[in-house]
C-alpha cells in the first residue's frame, strides 16, 4: 500500500469466525500494553471471549477494509447500555499496524450514529488508561469531555440529544 492511500473502513458484526484474528489482536504485545492482564489466554476460550463481548446490551463489530469483509484490522463496540441513565460504553481494539492512520476514528463514529439513532442514549461514556494518550486524544477529536483521571484511568462523556430508549 502506497503511503497516500487511504483506508476506508467498514463494520462488521462480530461472529465466532473472527476467532484466530480476535485471539491474535489480543495477545499482540503492542496492544496487551493497554491492558492489566491478557483478555484471552489460550486459542480455545476465543469463541467464549467473543460470546461475552456480542450478548445482550453489547454490539461488537469487527473493522474490516471497505468492501472487504474477510480482512480484520480490530473491534469496536458498543457495551455496557445502561437503560436507567440512557448512556453506553464505548471501545475498541486496532491492529497496531493499522495505528495512526485514522481507522479507529471512522469505526468509532460510524458506531456513535448507532448510539444516537438506533439506541437513542443521552451519553457515551469512554474510559482508558490514563497512560493511553492516543485513546484519550481520539475520543477528544469526536466530542468527549474527560470527567475525571487519576493515575490509572481517564473517564470521558459524549453527551448526546435523543430520545429515550424504549
Amino acid at each position: 500500500m502506497k503511503a497516500l492511500d487511504k483506508i476506508i473502513i467498514q463494520i462488521e458484526p462480530l461472529s465466532s469466525e473472527d476467532s484466530k484474528a480476535v485471539y491474535d489482536l489480543f495477545n499482540n504485545e503492542k496492544v496487551l500494553k493497554s491492558y492489566p492482564e491478557r483478555p484471552i489466554k489460550e486459542l480455545g476460550l476465543t469463541k467464549g471471549f467473543i460470546k461475552r463481548i456480542t450478548s445482550k446490551g453489547n454490539w461488537t463489530w469487527k473493522i474490516c477494509e471497505e468492501n472487504k469483509p474477510e480482512s480484520f484490522l480490530g473491534i469496536c463496540a458498543l457495551h455496557h447500555l445502561d437503560r436507567k441513565n440512557y448512556s453506553i460504553e464505548i471501545g475498541g481494539t486496532l491492529h497496531p499496524d493499522y495505528w495512526g492512520m485514522g481507522l479507529m476514528l471512522q469505526a468509532f463514529e460510524l458506531i456513535i450514529e448507532i448510539a444516537r439513532n438506533d439506541l437513542k442514549v443521552d451519553q457515551i461514556i469512554g474510559k482508558t488508561s490514563t497512560q493511553n494518550k492516543q485513546a484519550i486524544r481520539l475520543v477528544e477529536k469526536l466530542g468527549f469531555t474527560i470527567t475525571k483521571t487519576n493515575q490509572t484511568e481517564t473517564l470521558l462523556i459524549k453527551t448526546m440529544i435523543g430520545k429515550k430508549i424504549p
